[in-house]
């Protein structure tokens, strides 16, 4: 949070000052120095950036026996959602749930929160930015425990699986309902009568998120990368003897044995496909 709005709310949520909105208020530079926590010296620095900043007007007292009067302009209630909306408009969604969280000792009945959880919320979910060159689309989601590992190779936990399906695609998927393949990165496919070669040819023109054009080279450095890290999923594709790319957008897979089950593996998670040019260890 700003220290500006911390001190002020230091000022708004004083016991000892008592003070009440658009309500002028005799007090001293001690009282004031008691409740921000600071000297007498940083209480005047802390006043005129509160009163430049719009959130009170300050009288100081002029002479021996005379007090300074303090006038609150806004209440908690109009500063955090201020700046929580500020924080929104920039893009700090972190940082806005974080205010909603540091709230919990302050906002006594739970309104403000509620309120800026309601205004949260109409941020979450997906949204089309009309405004810029390429319409862009996001997605906002909450989450109450860190991101854990988004590696293909070795994620485990369901969510950060969901979250991959969301930004990288297989060759192909499952659709477990009709319990039947569905093209993805790769449009068509085909095996030998034995079931010890399969060819996938790749749909053209897919781009990865930094630009390039995806091509069989990706596949089979995906496929080669799972060996490189030694992925837990390694044993699943144990069959595969070695790879072929014939041009940039039809690669072979040739087994040791027969396998029927060949093209659950490459609708699997592991197998999602990654740019060979990109430093994915990192």
């Amino acid at each position: 949070m700003d220290t500006y709005i911390t001190h002020y709310l230091r000022l708004v949520t004083s016991e000892q000052l008592s003070l009440k909105v658009n309500e002028p208020a005799a007090i001293t530079i001690e009282n004031l120095s008691t409740a921000l926590f600071c000297t007498p010296r940083n209480v005047k620095f802390i006043l005129r950036k509160l009163e430049a900043a719009g959130f009170i007007c300050w009288q100081p007292g002029i002479g021996r026996g005379h007090h300074s009067k303090l006038t609150l302009l806004k209440s908690m209630d109009e500063v955090m959602e201020d700046h929580f909306l500020g924080l929104i408009s920039k893009g700090k969604m972190k940082e806005a749930v974080e205010l909603i969280g540091s709230l919990e000792s302050l906002d006594l009945n739970g309104v403000i929160r509620e309120r800026l959880l309601r205004l949260l919320n109409q941020q979450m979910g997906f949204h089309s930015h009309m405004e810029t060159r390429s319409g862009q689309d996001v997605l906002r989601m909450m989450r109450s425990r860190r991101l854990g590992n988004l590696d293909p190779a070795s994620v485990y936990t369901a969510f950060e699986t969901y979250l991959l399906g969301q930004i990288c695609n297989t060759l192909i998927t499952f659709d477990a309902q009709s319990r039947t393949f569905h093209p993805s990165l790769a449009h068509s496919w085909e095996c030998s009568e034995d079931y010890k070669m399969w060819v996938f040819y790749l749909r053209k023109g897919v781009r990865f998120h930094h630009g390039r054009i995806m091509t069989s080279a990706d596949v089979q450095s995906t496929w080669q990368r799972l060996h490189e890290v030694q992925s837990p999923s390694l044993w699943l594709y144990r069959d595969i003897a070695h790879t072929e790319l014939d041009g940039d957008y039809c690669i072979r897979f040739y087994l040791h044995q027969p396998n029927r089950f060949f093209l659950h593996l490459f609708s699997c998670i592991p197998m999602t496909i990654l740019p060979y040019d990109v430093d994915s260890y990192n």
